[in-house]
């Protein structure tokens, strides 16, 4: 695998990583009774997101398919 594949599939891993953590934690937020707890998982939940959305802008300048 050239150099350039292997960025490409880091980041689509990383990109499957933090998507599938940010629908874990806005599950967790909807299932929980405690006002606090839904907070920081919401919180979370954005932050993956972004980190996400900036993974999926980097693969776009990478031109990965």
């Amino acid at each position: 695998m050239t150099e350039d594949g292997f960025l490409c599939a880091k980041l689509r891993d990383n990109l499957r990583f933090y998507e599938d953590r940010a629908r874990q934690e806005r599950a967790a937020a909807e299932s929980t009774n405690k006002p606090e707890a839904a907070s920081a998982h919401r919180l979370l939940a954005i932050q993956y997101e972004a980190d996400a959305r900036e993974l999926r802008a980097e693969l776009v300048m990478t031109g990965a398919p």
